[in-house]
């Protein structure tokens, strides 16, 4: 288990919103109370989501992604998690809270921007503690990779106009 805090956005933010508000944490994943509950929303999703926009007037926003894994709501069942100062009794508590929801992350603290949240697995919080390095169209900054998809001077396979890195 770890923790990591994430910015919060709001299930209207806009895919492009949430990449730009990724992109200023430098963390690849946001937090989001989405109607049907509390979601990590991590940067492969919001990619991919962008890629497969075919409508862009009809733009995507968080609230319309589906999240990769579940997250269990913590507050107010369990007070204050924190897993530093837990002790081995605690840390088992807040592990068999996370495995009765088949979740892998918790809500730890809840602030206006940030939320902490805990992971369930160490794998998990390092593949969101940062933002891949992304390529953005200089045609169409809609148009965003990951930047494995595309190499220094390659055209946006979209539109065949320049890429710059982020």
């Amino acid at each position: 288990m770890d923790q990591i805090t994430l910015p919060r956005a709001a299930a209207s933010s806009t895919l492009l919103e949430a990449i730009a508000l990724m992109q200023k944490a430098r963390c690849g994943a946001l937090f989001v109370d989405l109607p049907s509950g509390p979601a990590v929303i991590d940067a492969d999703i919001v990619l991919h989501a962008l890629e497969r926009e075919v409508a862009p007037e009809a733009e995507l926003t968080l609230g319309d992604l589906k999240p990769r894994y579940a997250t269990a709501n913590f507050l107010p069942t369990i007070k204050t998690v924190s897993l530093s100062s837990s002790s081995v009794k605690r840390l088992n508590e807040i592990q068999s809270h996370l495995d009765e929801k088949s979740a892998v992350f918790g809500v730890a603290k809840r602030g206006a921007k940030t939320v902490t949240i805990v992971t369930r697995y160490e794998t998990i919080r390092d593949a969101i503690a940062f933002l891949p390095k992304l390529w953005v169209c200089e045609g169409d900054p809609s148009h965003v990779l990951r930047a494995e998809r595309l190499q220094p001077g390659n055209l946006c396979p979209y539109d065949g106009q320049p890429t710059k890195s982020d």
